[in-house]
């Protein structure tokens, strides 16, 4: 992980420098102020989430961003037998909980986590995983979660160009279905996989692993990835009714 902005960022924040020596403070942005996130380590591998009793979300690590209003329920730390996980409830808000990446997408395809849904299903359950995508070159494009929720913002979301997001579907018979969406002006390409469903499967710990490549062949055909990088990795909430839950207790992006 990158570390905190250095102490002359802060500094310079506090007395507000700002006119005088604009390519000296333009340069110590670049150095001090960058946005922390998760790199790749030395086993090739991102554990993106691995919650600990230490582990909050009221107060995330500098790389973890909240979008969206302050739920009702915000997600929390809980610990059963041998899991410690992070609780999910989905309530009257829409709001999302992501980390910082910086990876490459053929360099570290394979997500994998271990979840546990609850509660109602609708056509989805309302907790799912997101992964935003970016490609060398594109325009900056800040602003909402496009294709996974209106009128959330932040700017300390990465920029990114598609995003995928896997889900857990009503029937066991909706497993492996994929939607995709091609970008347009007003939208950025979304696709939507479905990686397990059923009410059936309700209330049991799944071990899941998916090729993040792959789907992405399948949903953009034609579009090249040996410059995608995986931008953001975390977990959306869509407003419910059905007082659904989700148990997530690890996610891990490797080769």
């Amino acid at each position: 992980m990158i570390p905190n902005p250095s102490p002359l960022c802060s500094l310079f924040s506090a007395i507000g420098v700002g006119r005088p020596w604009p390519a000296l403070l333009a340069a110590l942005t670049v150095l001090g102020c960058a946005k922390p996130e998760a790199r790749v380590g030395l086993d090739g591998a991102i554990v993106v989430l691995r919650p600990n009793p230490e582990f909050s979300t009221v107060r995330p690590p500098d790389d973890w961003i909240m979008l969206g209003p302050r739920p009702t329920r915000m997600p929390e730390t809980r610990t059963e037998g041998q899991d410690t996980y992070l609780h999910f409830k989905a309530a009257g808000e829409t709001y999302a909980f992501v980390r910082r990446i910086n990876a490459q997408l053929l360099a570290t395809p394979y997500l994998s986590w271990r979840w546990r849904q609850a509660g109602g299903l609708g056509s989805r359950h309302p907790v799912r995983i997101s992964i935003g995508l970016a490609d060398h070159g594109m325009k900056s494009r800040k602003g909402m979660l496009a294709g996974l929720m209106s009128g959330l913002g932040g700017s300390d979301l990465p920029d990114f160009s598609r995003s995928i997001i896997i889900s857990f579907g009503a029937s066991a018979l909706m497993r492996g279905t994929l939607e995709a969406t091609p970008e347009t002006r007003k939208h950025r390409a979304v696709a939507r996989y479905v990686i397990r469903g059923g009410r059936e499967n309700i209330g049991r710990w799944w071990e899941e692993y998916i090729d993040l490549s792959n789907i992405h062949r399948l949903a953009w055909p034609g579009t090249g990835m040996t410059t995608t990088r995986v931008v953001y990795i975390g977990i959306t909430t869509q407003a419910s009714k059905q007082g659904a839950a989700a148990d997530i207790a690890r996610l891990r992006l490797s080769r």
